[in-house]
């Protein structure tokens, strides 16, 4: 509970000082002088403020505000560098109802323990000493301490300040704050960090000191110079642009004030004048009438110098009534203002303007040249031409309006009340058609957009007025769509999606209702990948003549390699034909390959067909091979058969062993023809592997059984043949 009421109370302040804040704004009316004690405090209060209406404000004597400050002597009132007495109503920037006067301080003791100055009184004494060391204490960073407060004495000279250099070359300074301390190396002062700490910073000063001989300057614009009061005062001294005013004194130690003013002033009223301290040069301020006045003081004496009266005209003239390149028709009058100007000419000859600086232009047809120039200098060039007749601006080519004068607007050929218009034509552009005027020379036209008939999306439509065709094809507005249904792909061909086809634009399209237009080749769809479909998990057997065919789905025509256990082969280890594509592994190649199973790859652009195939070891025993017809396999039965075939005959042959895994087939074909064998698994159309371990002994027993009968009838024939010899021979003898 006691935190809510703090936090209200602090709002409570809060808002206090907004609504304190929101209602002090200063009367415009009103003219503020606000007293900072700059830790000091007058009757308590460490900021006084005195205020009064403009037009009653009196001056303030500042001796009735003295702020006391323990362990401190005031030492002035300062209005920014400058200390002052009193503050009158005309003290008062024009820009500005508020004065804010800085009080400054000696400290009555010294410590030495922060920031110091010292301040050598180069010649004479302070405090009966060559130099004094001094505290800088203020209440703050804004606030200063007044050296000229500290004030040395030397017989025969008057203290003038004190300068950052002991000849008196460097800047006099007066007031110091804390960031003269902190930009001391900045500002080429003299200074000493005790015990190298920059928090313990001394400061030197040296006193200027000024000798009972009379002050004498000058002051200074541009290459000229002014030493003295001028006599009677004319303002015919011109310049065309602002000017920099320096003013010099060659006594040290005198002060340098200075007034600007448009007013001759007499060497009496110059005397008690109220002059600006001089701290550099400056400019005088844009375009105007000059008078400046310089106060030289040294000790009691005083000294003056001024300008002659100064024109600053940075403005060149002005010609109005007529402008640069202009083209007039018979005559022209041209005005010229400036409130010094100093002559006018016409192609070089003077010519004098009238008493309200107006002057003629005479027709002439040539361009001529005019100058104005003012007594400063500043000069207004321009050219016109005065034609002693009308000139007519371009023809604009409609006979019903007006061919004027372009120059001064005036009729040079009257206007036609209507146009004879032609019939619509075709403007050929497709997309718009016109009539025109018949009248000679007049080419007015009018134009109207082509309109009526359909576009389709080869043809664009028929303007119904012109007969021409305009605008552009209708996308959207197909003839002759056709459909297209969709074909799967295949290994060895593509197949497309479902699409419609544009024959009178050509375009290919998504759906029926042509949204979404497609490319051709968006509509096919890339062949499958390939697959073996002849020969998977053959077998083949060391030391056999026999060869071994595989066959691929792909396209004949997309065949790439044939790799064998991701080795890619050379042509020469096997053969390929058409059907799709059929690769036969010649049995030279295969001798090369370990026992085991082997990786097969029928690489083709379509992708890889891929099988594994199995190399048995050779047979023990040698059989005597036998002939046979050829066998079939009929759609009626499910029974399969291998078949081999030859150029003549066919033999079947199949020895499997009890290792030979029963998903793999082992067929050889030998051919008496040629030294090459080949193996083909068939069943009706294609071929494939036995894959049922039990159709395989079957048919392992019936060729055993059938290489018997064969063996003995071959036996027989020959024991026959020998016993027929024998018995031959025996007979002949």
């Amino acid at each position: 509970m006691k935190k809510i009421l703090r936090m209200i109370l602090v709002m409570s302040a809060i808002l206090c000082i907004s609504c304190v804040t929101a209602f002090a704004e200063d009367d415009p009316d009103t003219y503020y002088l606000e007293l900072d004690c700059a830790g000091g405090q007058i009757d308590g209060e460490s900021t006084t403020e005195i205020s009064a209406p403009k037009d009653s404000f009196g001056t303030v004597d500042l001796g009735s505000y003295t702020p006391k400050q323990d362990g401190f002597t005031f030492t002035g009132w300062y209005n920014g560098k400058k200390k002052v007495t009193s503050i009158s109503s005309s003290d008062f920037a024009s820009d500005s109802n508020r004065i804010k006067l800085l009080a400054t301080y000696t400290k009555n003791d010294y410590s030495g323990s922060g920031l110091t100055f010292t301040l050598d009184a180069n010649g004479g004494k302070i405090n009966d000493q060559d130099a004094g060391t001094y505290d800088f204490a203020v209440a703050g960073s804004g606030y200063a301490v007044a050296l000229n407060a500290y004030v040395p004495v030397r017989d025969g000279y008057d203290f003038k300040g004190w300068s950052t250099s002991s000849d008196g070359s460097g800047n006099l300074v007066n007031l110091i704050y804390t960031s003269t301390f902190t930009d001391a190396a900045d500002k080429g002062l003299q200074y000493d960090d005790i015990d190298g700490s920059a928090d313990k910073r001394n400061l030197t000063f040296y006193a200027v000191w000024s000798s009972q001989n009379g002050p004498s300057g000058k002051i200074i614009i541009g290459k000229k110079s002014w030493d003295g009061l001028q006599g009677s005062v004319s303002f015919d001294t011109y310049y065309k642009k602002n000017q920099t005013v320096s003013i010099s004194c060659s006594d040290q130690g005198a002060t340098i004030e200075y007034l600007v003013t448009d007013q001759a002033m007499s060497e009496d009223a110059l005397k008690s004048a109220d002059m600006n301290g001089y701290e550099g040069a400056f400019d005088l301020d844009g375009d105007g009438s000059y008078i400046v006045y310089a106060r030289f003081t040294l000790d009691d004496k005083t000294a003056f110098a001024s300008t002659p009266g100064i024109v600053v005209d940075s403005e060149a003239p002005v010609i109005s009534g007529i402008e640069d390149g202009g083209v007039y028709c018979k005559t022209a009058t041209m005005t010229v203002t400036d409130a010094n100007l100093s002559k006018v000419t016409i192609d070089g000859t003077a010519k004098k303007p009238d008493a309200d600086g107006s002057l003629k232009l005479a027709a002439t047809g040539t361009s001529r040249t005019i100058v104005a120039t003012d007594k400063a200098g500043n000069s207004t060039t321009i050219s016109v031409t005065v034609n002693k007749k009308h000139t007519p601006e371009a023809d604009d080519g409609n006979c019903t309006t007006a061919l004027l004068c372009k120059y001064c607007g005036a009729v040079v050929k009257a206007a036609k009340g209507s146009h004879n218009l032609s019939k619509w034509k075709t403007d050929g552009n497709g997309s718009t058609h016109s009539r025109k005027c018949l009248n000679s020379g007049c080419g007015y036209t009018v134009i109207q957009d082509c309109y009526g008939g359909k576009a389709t999306c080869s043809a664009k439509a028929k303007c119904i007025i012109c007969d021409a065709e305009y605008g552009s094809l209708n996308p959207h507005n197909h003839s002759g769509l056709q459909k297209f249904n969709r074909v799967e792909a295949t290994a060895s061909s593509d197949g497309n999606i479902e699409y419609w086809y544009c024959p009178s634009c050509g375009k290919y399209f998504k759906d029926q209702a042509c949204s979404t237009e497609i490319t051709k080749d968006d509509t096919v769809l890339s062949k499958s990948s390939p697959d073996i479909i002849g020969g998977k998990g053959s077998r083949w057997k060391k030391s056999s003549k026999d060869t071994v065919k595989f066959r691929s789905n792909a396209n004949y025509e997309d065949f790439i390699c044939v790799l064998v256990d991701g080795k890619e082969l050379d042509s020469s280890y096997y053969t390929k034909k058409e059907g799709s594509i059929i690769i036969e592994l010649k049995a030279s190649f295969l001798e090369t390959l370990s026992i085991g199973n082997h990786s097969l790859i029928i690489r083709s652009k379509a992708g890889d067909a891929v099988t594994d195939f199995y190399v048995d070891k050779a047979d023990s025993t040698t059989t005597t091979p036998m002939v046979t017809t050829q066998q079939s396999t009929t759609q009626a039965t499910t029974q399969t058969t291998t078949e081999v075939t030859t150029q003549d005959t066919t033999r079947y042959v199949y020895t499997p062993t009890t290792s030979e895994p029963t998903t793999f087939a082992d067929i050889t074909t030998r051919a008496h023809s040629t030294s090459e064998d080949t193996t083909e698994v068939t069943t009706e159309k294609s071929s494939r592997h036995i894959d049922n371990y039990a159709s395989v002994d079957k048919t392992k027993n019936k060729v055993h059984n059938l290489q018997l009968v064969i063996l003995i009838t071959v036996l027989a024939t020959i024991l026959i043949s020998f016993a027929i010899i024998l018995i031959s021979g025996m007979r002949k003898k």
